[in-house]
């Protein structure tokens, strides 16, 4: 059949070729299978030229004298001084396989390779699925490796994650495989592969960790190694990852709707929820849940229950066993050990754990040996007081260089030894409740949308809805506060208000573009957000607040100045960063201007919040919780900066738990913030803080933070200073003109006197947001009650505190007819006067009796009188043509306003006529009593001659003489 075939192909090429005889040109199948042919033979050769190159400069895996041994790893501080060395001299022992635990052997296999004795050094399944994550992912990521990859890829090649290195790896494993039993491949194996701690090999692992022989390991010790060498660092029980942590923060409503049986359940639901840690942990999600979250070396427990190599009782009493384990102490030769883990774990992420724990790195770091060494001892000295006075067992501190963003200290426990109290967990990278030290983050927010540190707010008690209710740290309301005064102050309810003004969806994202990275989204934390319920890293707060340092400038943190590797070569150097302006300059400034205001905090605050002889901002916080009915803190904050050195430092329990009810962020953090910073700026010229450009001092009414009006006392127009974004553009409106009589105090009636009625200024406060009946309400409720007293404290008496609800019941019909009599005696009407000074006298009486008189020379007033007898001295002008005519006008004023006007005619007399005499009391024809007052009026019309004297007679009888000016007489 198949000879039948070929000879059928033979005779259609027979026949083909007859029909084309005389044609040159080849079929298109000729050439395909030409090109194929070369094309294969091309490709084949490529691949034996390549494999030949690969081969040759392949190392001998026989031999050991060219393994690639670790080198060590250096972390030095920014002067060259070591602070720690990642392994040094590898801390090994080789021991035989037989020395090792069978319980470890088995975990090692179940969690990193349990095909090691089928396959022939590499798994083919494993190498596909990898192949296809890299490809997937676009880039080697996963490499499938088997045991003896691995441990090719750690003694006998570089660590780069090239697939020319992959190749070389499956060579050499299938050469290794071909050289050695698999009994000893598994032996070299666990004596070379770092376990985290300078601990290289079982040995050394078991004897750092457990202080016993690997063969004594138990099956629980054996589960925790095992899950080490995937990444010693990250996993390692001296550092911040010892347990499995929630990696978020649960709504408990929903928790106990919800209630989750298990892990699987709550990551069912919340599929990021945990952060995977060295061991499990027990949470509790609330009062009638809780759930086990696992471990790496859960996995490795459950692992080999599956592959069958422990049964069920054991793995649960491995599992009993894991919940009590305890670890050597880890106390080695180790400085600033939170800021070295630290900057391992950083290492790690940019150069994987094998370049780290083999390379022999040189890392140069920003940690100032002289501020680290200030910070561990301040921290220490006030963390024993701590604990006595306000049952706070801990503390952490991390300080920085704003315009770099270098790290410059960084003390993340009390002691990081203190496993009692998981002392080695770094506090300044763990999220906490950041409390009133949020505040200044939201009011930023605010001041982006207009309002100023001059806007008045009102700390009144207020429900904001849904029984939000807050109250301010010592219960008390102040009424009436300005922006500044409210921060300084650390006021709860401003903060809420002005959060919920600038709105909640805008603090949130100014807050994570300034570096906060919120678990929750901004409508879960409502309007509760600017009193800093959402959790945050004192270095992301710290992060924050470097961000009003910097003037708006995002700048971020680096520990690193420099990189190198084994060779000297410089993998990565340290460069001043562009950073990335995330608030604007002046808005950033404002809120340093309010920070470092002394002023507006008052002594209380600045004891621990001042530094001495220089300007400085400082913010403290406190978060609360309730506890048996009572509310108590827990987190104890205080942030602070000069130009030069920003400090962040946290006070608390790292379990959570409450403090004492005086302790606060002032009074437990501020100590440490204030001694560290005075000591560390300690021979550093001071600084001021960069005002930029835009930012004016302005005059405003100290009632609104508004310009003044007209009507606004020099008492209350003072100076703040603004941005271009929030100048003030219009005027104030807490002051309302309205007309007042003056002699009740109430409003005006048609029977009150023009005279009596003024206009006065009265308060006319209304809450920010006046639509709001919640807002609104309260304020409304303090104006009629303390309003009064508020004037009286600011010294201002022209202001009314409301507006009168009655009218004028002084002035009524009756009253209106009960006006003043008025009469001019002298001079006469139409009679002559002789300036420069013209006397009237008046004869007033009244009921009510008289407030004042008023002079009028042609209708301008030029005197007024305030006492009997009521008599005007008017000064006029000397120049006066003889003859012209004038007109004299005499006002009276009753105690209540009522008036009556009088009016005479005068003329300027002329030169040489005779002196005038009138006798003004008694009139003609009027009888008098013995001793009366007589009044004349005397006065020369010749302005150049004076009167030497007046004669008095009595039926011709000269009974007394005047020789002075009035020249009145009383009748003997």
């Amino acid at each position: 059949m198949q000879r039948f075939k070929i000879n059928s192909i033979i005779s259609k090429i027979a026949r083909e070729k007859h029909l084309n005889q005389g044609k040159t040109k080849k079929p298109l199948w000729f050439w395909i299978i030409l090109g194929l042919g070369v094309f294969v033979f091309i490709a084949s050769l490529v691949v034996f030229l390549f494999l030949v190159f690969l081969i040759r400069d392949l190392p001998n895996v026989n031999d050991f004298t060219k393994l690639n041994f670790a080198q060590s790893t250096l972390i030095l501080d920014r002067q060259g001084n070591e602070l720690y060395s990642v392994h040094g001299e590898e801390n090994r022992k080789v021991i035989a396989l037989q020395e090792v635990s069978e319980n470890l052997v088995q975990a090692t296999l179940a969690i990193e390779d349990n095909q090691f004795f089928e396959h022939k050094g590499f798994d083919l399944k494993g190498i596909m699925r990898a192949a296809w994550t890299n490809f997937t992912n676009s880039g080697v990521r996963s490499g499938g490796s088997t045991i003896t990859q691995q441990f090719i890829k750690n003694t006998f090649l570089t660590r780069e994650k090239t697939y020319i290195r992959k190749l070389k790896e499956l060579i050499l494993a299938v050469q290794l495989e071909n050289s050695f039993s698999k009994e000893k491949i598994l032996e070299m194996y666990i004596n070379s592969i770092p376990y985290g701690s300078n601990a290289y090999g079982v040995e050394s692992a078991s004897q750092t960790y457990f202080a016993k022989k690997a063969q004594d390991l138990s099956l629980a010790e054996s589960v925790v190694l095992a899950a080490l060498p995937q990444a010693p660092s990250y996993y390692s029980p001296y550092g911040q990852h010892r347990f499995s942590e929630l990696n978020l923060v649960l709504d408990t409503d929903k928790l106990k709707k919800m209630h989750f049986e298990n892990e699987a359940d709550l990551l069912a639901r919340y599929p990021n929820a945990v952060k995977r840690g060295l061991l499990g942990k027990m949470i509790t999600l609330n009062s009638e849940n809780s759930i086990y979250l696992r471990g790496r070396a859960d996995f490795v427990l459950l692992r080999m229950l599956e592959l069958g190599y422990i049964s069920d009782e054991e793995k649960q009493k491995a599992w009993e066993n894991l919940q009590t384990i305890e670890f050597r102490s880890a106390k080695t030769n180790i400085k600033a050990p939170h800021f070295v883990m630290y900057v391992k774990e950083e290492l790690e992420k940019k150069y994987g754990k094998e370049v780290i724990e083999r390379g022999g790195l040189r890392v140069y770091t920003t940690l100032n040996p002289r501020l680290q060494e200030i910070a561990e001892k301040e921290l220490k000295k006030q963390a024993e007081w701590n604990e006595s006075k306000y049952n706070a067992n801990n503390a952490a501190l991390v300080s920085i260089e704003p315009k770099t963003g270098q790290i410059l200290a960084m003390v993340g426990s009390r002691d990081y030894w203190d496993d009692a109290n998981d002392g080695n967990v770094n506090v300044t990278l763990s999220k906490r409740l950041p409390g009133s030290s949020f505040k200044p983050i939201s009011y930023a927010a605010a001041f982006l949308k207009g309002y100023s540190p001059a806007t008045v707010v009102f700390d009144l008690e207020t429900n904001f809805g849904k029984t939000y209710q807050p109250k301010n740290y010592d219960g008390k309301y102040r009424g009436p506060v300005t922006v500044r005064y409210a921060i300084g102050n650390s006021l709860n309810i401003p903060a809420v208000k002005l959060g919920m003004l600038a709105g909640i969806e805008s603090v949130y994202d100014l807050a994570k573009a300034m570096g906060v990275d919120f678990d929750r989204e901004a409508d879960w934390y409502g309007g509760a957000l600017p009193l800093g319920v959402g959790e945050a890293k004192p270095i992301e707060m710290l992060q924050a607040y470097s961000v009003f340092a910097n003037n708006g400038k995002k700048i971020p943190f680096s520990p690193f100045l420099r990189v190198e590797d084994a060779e000297g070569n410089i993998l990565e150097a340290w460069s001043q960063p562009k950073g990335e302006n995330v608030l604007d300059a002046q808005v950033a400034y404002l809120m340093t201007n309010v920070l470092s205001d002394a002023k507006s905090r008052g002594y209380g605050w600045n004891k621990y919040l001042q530094l001495n002889g220089r300007v400085n901002a400082a913010k403290t916080g406190t978060s609360n919780k309730k506890e048996n009915e009572q509310t108590l803190p827990f987190d104890a904050w205080t942030i602070g900066f000069t130009p030069q050195i920003a400090t962040a430092v946290w006070v608390g329990n790292n379990d959570g738990s409450v403090l004492k009810w005086n302790a606060s962020g002032l009074m437990c953090a501020g100590p440490i913030w204030k001694n560290y910073m005075e000591e560390a700026l300690d021979g550093i010229a001071e600084e001021k803080f960069e005002r930029p450009k835009g930012i004016k001092w302005v005059k405003i009414a100290k009632l609104s933070g508004l310009l003044p009006t007209k009507w606004t006392p020099d008492e209350l127009i003072v100076s703040d200073i603004f941005a271009e974004i929030n100048m003030p553009k219009k005027y104030d409106t807490t002051l309302k003109v309205v007309e007042i009589d003056k002699v009740s105090g109430k409003l005006p009636t048609e029977f009150t006197p023009k005279g009596a009625i003024e206009k006065r200024a009265v308060m006319n406060f209304h809450a920010l947001r006046p639509y709001d009946i919640n807002w609104e309400k309260p304020v409304q409720e303090w104006v009629k009650k303390s309003a009064k007293d508020y004037l009286q404290k600011l010294g201002v008496k022209d202001i009314l505190a409301v507006i009168p609800t009655e009218y004028d019941d002084v002035h009524t019909a009756n009253s209106a007819l009960e006006k003043p009599k008025l009469e001019i005696l002298s001079p006469v009407a139409f009679g002559a006067v002789s300036p420069p000074k013209i006397g009237v006298v008046t004869k007033i009486s009244s009921e009510i009796g008289i407030q004042k008189v008023e002079f009028y020379w042609d209708g301008s007033l030029y005197e007024t009188v305030y006492k009997y007898p009521w008599r005007g001295n008017l000064q006029v002008s000397s120049a006066l043509e003889m003859g012209s005519e004038h007109e004299i006008k005499v006002k009276v004023y009753d105690r209540v306003y009522n008036t009556e006007t009088s009016t005479i005619q005068v003329r300027i007399s002329g030169d040489k006529e005779p002196p005038h005499t009138e006798i003004v009391f008694p009139k003609d024809q009027a009888s008098f009593e013995a001793g009366s007052l007589l009044v004349v009026k005397t006065f020369s019309y010749d302005t150049k001659s004076d009167i030497k004297k007046v004669e008095f007679y009595l039926d011709d009888k000269k009974v007394g003489e005047s020789i002075k000016a009035p020249y009145d007489y009383s009748v003997i």
